[in-house]
Parts: C-alpha cells; sequence; structure tokens
C-alpha cells in the first residue's frame, strides 16, 4: 500500500511539473520577410561618431609663440595635428568615435587630458581658467 500511494504521489508530481511553456514574446510589426523590403526612417544614422566642438582660449604674448596643437583619442590616434599661435582663439570641429569621454592635447611642453561634455571640450592657455 506504501508503495502504492509513494508511486501515485510521484506520478502526481511528474504529470503536473510537464506543462506546456508559453513564449511571452511581444508580436512583431514586421509583414515582411523579404530583407530587400525594410526600410529604416529617413532620419536614421548608422553613425556611432560624435561630433565635437573644440574651443581654444589663447594667451596674448609679446612675442609669438607657435608650436604644434595635437588633438587625439585616449589610445593615440591623431584627431587634428597643426601649427597653432598661442595667442589665437580657435573653435576645431572634431568627429570622434562614440563613448569617447576624453581628448589628449598636446601643445609644445603641455599634455593634458581634456573632458567631452555636451559635446563640447575646452583647454585655455590663460593660468586659472
Amino acid at each position: 500500500m506504501k508503495n502504492l500511494i509513494t508511486l501515485l504521489f510521484t506520478s502526481v508530481i511528474l504529470f503536473a511539473g510537464c506543462t506546456k511553456e508559453t513564449d511571452d514574446v511581444l508580436p512583431t510589426t514586421i509583414q515582411s520577410k523579404n530583407l530587400a523590403d525594410l526600410k529604416a526612417s529617413d532620419s536614421f544614422s548608422w553613425s556611432t561618431d560624435a561630433k565635437i566642438a573644440f574651443k581654444i582660449t589663447g594667451l596674448q604674448t609679446i612675442v609669438p609663440v607657435k608650436s604644434t596643437l595635437k588633438l587625439g583619442l585616449p589610445d593615440g590616434t591623431i584627431l587634428f595635428n597643426q601649427l597653432h599661435l598661442m595667442s589665437d582663439n580657435q573653435t576645431i570641429q572634431l568627429v570622434v568615435p562614440g563613448g569617447i569621454s576624453y581628448l589628449t592635447l598636446t601643445y609644445g611642453s603641455i599634455s593634458q587630458q581634456l573632458l567631452i561634455e555636451n559635446g563640447q571640450a575646452e583647454f585655455s592657455f590663460v593660468p586659472g581658467e
């Protein structure tokens, strides 16, 4: 009798555990299965790049000071490389890969990492700014 009750109890548990699982997947709105029929909206961009405005505040000097200004990515990739007069104010438009939060700047003996915030990075030759 004990064996019969144990067998019956085990059978109930096994059959109760065998229920059909349903996928809670949202229905898709794609009607066509042809890839050529799929279109992105006109405002969609495949680009993962970001446009950055880099602003330089110059320092007036008695004697003109020129050196090469280099702007680059943290991995060492150079984005901008040009002779720059220290007294010039300038805004440089750059395109950087998405997810980059710092630019590296070198100018003569100056080397700094500059934070990119709201699509802008800034550097000033004026001490204390």
